[in-house]
């Protein structure tokens, strides 16, 4: 991997609330990475245009990705938000195998997909949860759905969910701590 991660589709995938505030005050997504993007003191108008470009670009970039994020998911009909069947789901699914959701405890791992460096260097790399509310809800459920569609170098597995369960489980992913 390069420097930092790729911009390419940042506009589409995060929220421009979070890219402004991000932008302003940098945290760490990813704990297990040594490094982290510095802080560049801007300014709030700063911040407010690069997030727009942000945006702008990754439209431009990744039309088709951009047509369907913009679209969005149908909600399932009479969808209630259930973060707790979500939490279930993460479980059930050995997301936290990989996955860290700030320090929210969960039970050991039933059946690992990867063994020994394979599955530390997946750790490392798979975003920390308790930011999910970073992205918007249309990409996180794309991601869900079908990770390598938004991310093409993807190191998640495809994890096959009914329509209900995905927004279960971003209903907890997204839920405040």
């Amino acid at each position: 991997p390069g420097i930092g991660p790729s911009l390419a589709t940042a506009g589409l995938l995060y929220s421009r609330d979070w890219l402004y505030d991000f932008l302003l005050a940098p945290s760490r997504v990813r704990p297990e990475l040594p490094g982290r993007m510095p802080r560049f003191y801007f300014t709030a108008s700063e911040a407010a245009d690069i997030a727009h470009a942000l945006e702008e670009l990754a439209s431009a970039g990744h039309p088709e990705l951009a047509l369907q994020l913009t679209r969005g998911p149908v909600p399932s009909p009479g969808s209630t938000s259930d973060p707790e069947a979500g939490r279930r789901i993460f479980i059930e699914a050995d997301c936290h195998s990989c996955h860290v959701r700030g320090e929210e405890s969960f039970p050991p791992v039933v059946a690992p997909y990867f063994t020994g460096e394979e599955q530390e260097e997946r750790k490392r790399w798979a975003p920390d949860h308790a930011h999910a509310s970073r992205l918007s809800r249309a990409a996180l459920l794309l991601q869900i759905e079908d990770p390598a569609r938004v991310r093409p170098d993807a190191r998640m597995p495809r994890i096959t969910l009914s329509r209900e369960e995905r927004e279960a489980l971003a209903d907890y992913l997204q839920q405040k701590e």
